[in-house]
């Protein structure tokens, strides 16, 4: 894994809108992917994409979050697992 991949998706997401359905998800993938992996979430790099999502999390406007996870129908199954409600009040997001 490469950090300056994931520094680079977290750029695009916090200076335009354009790449937002693409960057999302592969900024997650990269992230949670290595997070699963004991022999990459030990490592010195690591920690630094952890730091840059962290960041991330700050400074990207909520609404590009938002507006691309819920483009992504896995994401849209679980909200009614979190929040706790009927499945019919999401079913016409799909």
């Amino acid at each position: 894994m490469n950090v300056h991949t994931v520094k680079d998706y977290l750029k695009a997401m916090m200076h335009g809108s354009k790449y937002v359905y693409q960057a999302i998800p592969r900024i997650l993938t990269l992230w949670l992917d290595g997070g699963e992996n004991p022999k990459i979430a030990n490592h010195a790099f690591y920690a630094k994409i952890n730091s840059g999502v962290a960041g991330a999390i700050d400074n990207i406007p909520v609404y590009k979050a938002c507006y691309a996870l819920l483009k992504h129908k896995p994401i849209l199954k679980l909200l009614p697992v979190v929040y706790g409600v009927s499945t019919d009040r999401f079913t016409g997001w799909t």
